[in-house]
């Protein structure tokens, strides 16, 4: 019966060959798209750490005074803080962006125990965690943006990074200069490896040479004492600043990453929609592109039965084909997706960190490929399954 299919697949092969791409691309676009949504929801949906941001209760581009720090750190529910100051600049030209944030640095580490030094090719560790502290101008780089600049540039631990400021320009416009003390790593999905982390005080101390003047924070992250009701210690922190200058949100890790997702439009569901009608469209092809060939098929079928071929028998060889066409074409689908995994992450990484082919993506697509196959054979064969041999040679193709 195989062998059948195969032929009267092939009895169109253009028609076919068409059908076959129409699938791999249609299978790739939504592994690929699926993928996208995961990225951006990992950082929100991986946050099951207790941490709370704090930022104006206006937009997170507004700022808050330095004295809210000591102010939310009076509160006896909180426990280490650090300030967290977006700085906006670019490695040499605009085009080599990644984000780079001002921190208190030990509270920073303390604050984020997931993260983890980085190793070598040899498995020795890229720098000390110690050296970022110690230095005034250190800095800690996450992997994947060291990977990518260390390759290209030159980048290693110990050298100077130049980093020149669009909101926060240097002195006379010349770039800030970072020593890189380490790179960091980190399993989590929260934890973003294109960022780099700074001293606020170096970064205090610049603005007052250059401006003139104190700079105020962004946001203000902190953890809660164990066993704390999170909504209370929100809720009391916020109270700290009803009478203003500026009053505060503080939110869950988890919603303020939701919160900042959302910025940006709903895009994660605008890219499934995508997705979804990138199935739609190839369930529709593959049905029409069977229906063509079972018209063209009908006299075989009449001869079929005429030979003896039960009704089972002819809805199984329709079937089969509808089965064939979609799992020779998606498979390979899959394929394509999986192998451009690692391109694709390197490519788009700054916009979407940790994307990744994952293994419920491969799942669900290869799910969603048999049920187009079923349903593109499944219609054809229940049509030829009614028909009567004599209906079937005197049907006019």
């Amino acid at each position: 019966m195989l062998k059948l299919a195969l032929k009267n697949l092939f009895a169109h092969p253009v028609r076919t060959v068409l059908t076959f791409g129409s699938l791999v691309v249609a299978t790739f676009l939504v592994c690929f798209l699926a993928s996208l949504v995961t990225a951006l929801e990992a950082g929100v949906s991986g946050n099951e750490v207790r941490r709370l941001w704090t930022q104006t209760a206006v937009s997170l581009f507004s700022s808050m005074p330095q004295s809210y720090q000591s102010k939310i750190e009076s509160l006896p529910e909180v426990q280490a803080i650090s300030k967290f100051q977006w700085f906006g600049g670019y490695y040499k030209e605009q085009k080599n962006f990644f984000s780079q944030f001002a921190v208190d640095p030990e509270p920073f580490l303390e604050l984020y125990p997931e993260v983890d030094l980085a190793n070598d090719a040899n498995g020795d560790p890229l720098g000390s965690f110690q050296d970022f502290v110690a230095d005034r101008r250190g800095c800690i780089v996450g992997k994947a943006v060291f990977d990518k600049y260390a390759e290209k540039e030159g980048w290693e631990v110990g050298g100077t990074l130049p980093i020149i400021g669009t909101i926060f320009p240097g002195k006379d416009g010349a770039a800030w200069e970072f020593v890189i003390s380490a790179v960091f790593d980190a399993e989590e999905a929260n934890v973003d490896k294109n960022n780099i982390f700074f001293h606020w005080d170096y970064f205090e101390e610049t603005l007052k040479d250059v401006r003139g003047e104190v700079p105020e924070v962004g946001t203000f992250v902190f953890e809660p004492a164990e066993g704390a009701d999170l909504d209370a210690v929100c809720a009391s922190v916020d109270a700290l600043f009803a009478g203003g200058p500026m009053r505060t949100q503080t939110t869950t890790e988890s919603e303020f990453q939701r919160q900042f997702v959302g910025m940006i439009g709903n895009l994660p569901r605008f890219i499934a929609f995508l997705g979804f009608g990138v199935f739609v469209a190839i369930v529709l092809a593959c049905v029409n592109t069977m229906l063509m060939a079972a018209r063209e098929q009908t006299h075989d079928v009449g001869v079929l039965k005429a030979l003896g071929f039960s009704d089972g028998r002819v809805f199984g060889l329709m079937l089969t084909q509808g089965m064939l066409l979609c799992g020779v074409g998606g498979g390979l689908g899959l394929l394509i997706a999986k192998a451009s995994e690692a391109g694709f992450r390197k490519s788009i990484q700054i916009y979407f960190p940790g994307y990744q082919i994952a293994n419920e993506t491969l799942v669900g697509a290869a799910i969603a490929i048999v049920l187009v196959g079923l349903v593109s054979g499944a219609v054809p064969a229940f049509n030829a399954r009614r028909m009567s041999p004599v209906e079937a040679l005197r049907a006019t193709v």
